[in-house]
């Protein structure tokens, strides 16, 4: 029995209505549209948009341009919609429409997860690389402001941070900008690097170093961090979304805005797992280049995650040291054989430090 209905035929020329009779062909291809008992026209099902709104029902087609038709049926709505669905003719986003309340449901979470993804991990990818449209000069405007910060609110040792200094120039720290050693005294574990080039390493950590390539392997690391702007770019991550936008509307000035209002968190930051295995690398190559023994990397490791428990939390919290990173260091060591020496002038500044420690 074919089902029919009476409906209201709008032909996009005038506003005035026509009635006709809508009724699905045999074949259920065809959404056939009578007037005075003869079919008028012949919509295809598979092109047939409805829209629902309270109890009307609105059919479009892709090809019959600005022509509508409107009817009150929901009887007639409902077989309609079956033979569509029956036959594949609706898409994902009618189906979803035509659904109960648990399906609307379902489709609003999917796409606050899509938002929600493309905010924390999209935004965040995009962001760090729109440091790249900064100059170097802001980094350096960035690190001045925390480091003004830092010297004035603790004490220098002046003794260690002359004899690090010396420690430093006796190595090849590759291309770069030349960084600045200063040790500060104060109970913090911890070693950190700001974009302009200045490392701070607290006076607390050095007794936890054993020797200088372990010292030397600090350096390099903490040289690799400035290096690689890793600092100014964990920073755009936090900040991605402001960031992204500023830099779509090439507001360079509004990104360095909000850079500088959060600079403060620089030596707060925790690096991430990619970029404390890139300063790795770099700390490990730097080494080979000097011909220092590149074990030092993972000696440094290993007795910095044995004390983490009860010297250093804070070291642990910005440079988290992981099982993968003591792997990577012996991956490295297996793929790049390397020769060393022992280092007289290195191993006597490092003996001038632990002296004065005790």
């Amino acid at each position: 029995m074919t089902i029919s209905t009476p409906a209201f035929y709008f032909s996009g020329h005038t506003s005035r209505p026509e009635n006709v009779v809508l009724q699905v062909s045999p074949d259920e291809r065809y959404l056939e549209i009578l007037s005075e008992d003869l079919i008028r026209e012949r919509w295809e099902l598979r092109i047939l948009s409805i829209e629902s709104a309270g109890f009307k029902s609105i059919l479009n087609s892709r090809i019959q341009k600005g022509k509508t038709l409107e009817f009150e049926n929901p009887d007639f709505l409902k077989a309609l919609q079956e033979v569509q669905n029956k036959k594949g003719h609706t898409g994902i986003y009618s189906r979803l429409m035509q659904g109960n309340a648990f399906y609307h449901l379902l489709f609003a979470a999917a796409i606050i997860a899509v938002l929600a993804a493309s905010y924390f991990l999209a935004v965040p990818w995009l962001a760090e690389r729109a440091v790249s449209l900064l100059p170097e000069t802001y980094d350096d405007r960035l690190g001045n402001l925390v480091s003004k910060d830092l010297l004035e609110g603790n004490r220098i040792d002046s003794a260690n941070t002359k004899i690090i200094t010396e420690f430093a120039g006796q190595l090849d720290l590759g291309p770069g900008r030349q960084l600045h050693f200063s040790v500060l005294k104060g109970p913090e574990v911890n070693a950190f690097a700001l974009p302009d080039g200045n490392v701070f390493i607290y006076s607390a950590i050095l007794p936890l170093i054993d020797n200088s390539s372990q010292l030397a392997a600090l350096i390099g690391h903490e040289a690799a961090h400035v290096r690689n702007r890793h600092s100014v770019k964990l920073l755009a991550r936090n900040l991605g979304g402001y960031l992204l936008i500023s830099v779509m509307l090439s507001d360079v000035n509004g990104v360095m805005s909000a850079v500088m209002n959060n600079a403060n968190s620089l030596r707060n930051l925790s690096y991430s797992r990619s970029f404390e295995e890139e300063a790795d690398a770099g700390g490990l190559q730097m080494l080979v280049r000097n011909h220092i023994d590149p074990n030092g990397m993972k000696s440094l490791f290993e007795h910095l995650q044995s004390e983490e428990k009860f010297h250093v939390p804070v070291f642990i919290s910005t440079h988290p040291v992981t099982e993968r990173r003591i792997r990577n260091v012996d991956d490295f060591l297996k793929t790049h054989p390397a020769s060393w020496t022992t280092q007289p002038k290195l191993d006597s500044l490092f003996q001038l430090i632990k002296t004065d420690d005790k």
